[in-house]
């Protein structure tokens, strides 16, 4: 069983790579004939050439691995900047199965019980200051912002309240409030009908009329937009696009 074991063990892995390798060249050389990025494409054969290697037991295929991830974060950078969201898709995979490439079930048997040790190589010790300094940089572009100032409003955002209704809801707050104060508690049992308009749509309005100076303006069941005067219900224009309602 010890020897299955150490025979299988060391396979699962380059194959594994091989697998992920195939799709990247394929899609790649698509790619690259549709004028794309020539990454994928060199990220399989370098995938695959760091399989191929690890399959024969040879250790330069971790160097190869260790060269596409560097490639990769160069890339990664040179294409999104520091959009953690961008960047992740981009490195995390690689970086992951990188982490396999550091742990004694795949060192051992590669380097026959004796593997040098980690920062050995000169890329072990450039990627780990690399990649600090990256997570320091995305964190500090991610959790920043720009403040701008509010660019000043023009039309109807600006009309005072006080006394017309402008918005649905009567203000952007849609307090639905009005402030206007000669109906109070005291009067509001003494109301009466001042007049009545129809609009000739048939079922029940619904719509919440907004005043501005002394026009009301509305729009009917049929798609009609009215303007009535506010002071009597007289119709003072009104517009009909000609559709359906």
């Amino acid at each position: 069983m010890a020897s299955l074991t150490e025979f299988t063990l060391p396979r699962i892995f380059p194959t594994f790579l091989t697998l992920l390798a195939i799709p990247l060249v394929l899609g790649g050389l698509q790619l690259v004939f549709l004028g794309g990025s020539f990454y994928y494409l060199a990220a399989g054969l370098a995938l695959g050439a760091s399989a191929w290697r690890i399959w024969n037991s040879d250790p330069q295929g971790s160097v190869i691995f260790g060269g596409l991830l560097l490639a990769t974060i160069v890339w990664s950078f040179y294409e999104s900047g520091t959009n953690l969201w961008a960047l992740a898709p981009r490195i995390l995979p690689f970086a992951i199965i990188g982490l396999w490439f550091l742990t004694p079930w795949f060192r051992n048997p590669l380097y026959k019980g004796s593997p040098p040790p980690l920062l050995a190589s000169p890329i072990a010790r450039i990627i780990p200051p690399i990649g600090f300094v990256i997570a320091v940089a995305v964190f500090i572009d991610g959790t920043g912002y720009e403040v701008k100032p509010m660019p000043p409003r023009s039309g109807i955002n600006t009309v005072n309240t006080g006394s017309d209704w402008p918005s649905y809801g009567n203000s952007l707050k849609g307090s639905r409030y009005s402030p206007l104060d000669q109906i109070s508690t005291q009067n509001v049992g003494d109301l009466e009908l001042a007049w009545t308009y129809r609009t000739g749509a048939g079922g029940a309005f619904k719509a919440t009329p907004l005043q501005v100076g002394n026009l009301l303006y509305m729009c009917t069941g049929g798609n009609r937009i009215v303007a009535l005067d506010a002071e009597t219900g007289e119709l003072a224009w009104q517009f009909d696009p000609l559709i359906d309602p």
